[in-house]
């Protein structure tokens, strides 16, 4: 997808299953390093019914309003993200960060391919045909975790970390994104918690990196205009 972002070990501490460390670079070789047990494991088979009906209960409830904003969501850009807020994009006023948003992405999902791989979980659809997709193109990898639930919260968090007056409505938009992917029939809702739980931590990684900080406060008052502040 992405080819250029941070330096990424992806930690995956489980017992008799040898590990192997995510890594993307980008020019200054900067890393961060999340522990991906901390994201949890896909549900057993006694609550994959539970997880399989929760996906068939969001799409029959999904009205065409719905269903076309989960299908703009699918876009992982800090310019989607924003414009599901309402919010004024200025693309050019904010190129500088909608990189940093980018190579934040793909950090993120260069410390999850090892854990999708590593689970090979199914996504709804395969699992059942009573699941009908949003008419976008079906999405190839595994299902646990979701990178889009993910991608949501971590937006959220960097953007709160400039606009903490609009953290509870970052957050909400956050779990909104993230939702969009069971209202499409790609995840399941516990492969959303999952990628919540991965953009939190990927969040604090990079914010506590003085480099990543500094960029993200470089970009506070133009990413704080498109928020109306």
């Amino acid at each position: 997808m992405h080819r250029h972002a941070f330096l990424v070990a992806g930690l995956l501490l489980l017992p008799l299953v040898p590990t192997a460390p995510a890594v993307a670079k980008d020019k200054a070789h900067l890393t961060v390093t999340i522990d991906t047990a901390q994201i949890g494991t896909p549900p057993g088979p006694d609550a994959v019914s539970k997880d399989l009906a929760a996906v068939l209960s969001a799409q029959h409830e999904r009205t065409p309003t719905r269903e076309d904003n989960a299908v703009k969501d699918a876009r992982q850009t800090l310019t989607r993200f924003l414009e599901g807020m309402n919010a004024t994009v200025d693309k050019h006023a904010l190129k500088k960060a909608r990189q940093l948003f980018k190579d934040a992405t793909v950090a993120l999902e260069t410390a999850l391919g090892t854990v999708k791989e590593r689970f090979d979980r199914p996504r709804p659809f395969k699992e059942s045909t009573e699941v009908k997709t949003c008419p976008i193109k079906l999405p190839q990898s595994s299902s646990f975790p979701s990178t889009h639930a993910g991608t949501g919260t971590l937006f959220a968090a960097l953007l709160a970390h400039v606009a903490p007056e609009r953290k509870a409505e970052l957050e909400e938009r956050g779990l909104d994104y993230g939702w969009s992917r069971v209202v499409c029939g790609f995840h399941f809702p516990t492969d959303v918690e999952a990628g919540r739980k991965a953009g939190r931590l990927v969040a604090e990684a990079l914010l506590r990196d003085p480099a990543i900080a500094m960029k993200l406060e470089r970009s506070a008052p133009e990413l704080r205009k498109a928020l109306g502040l």
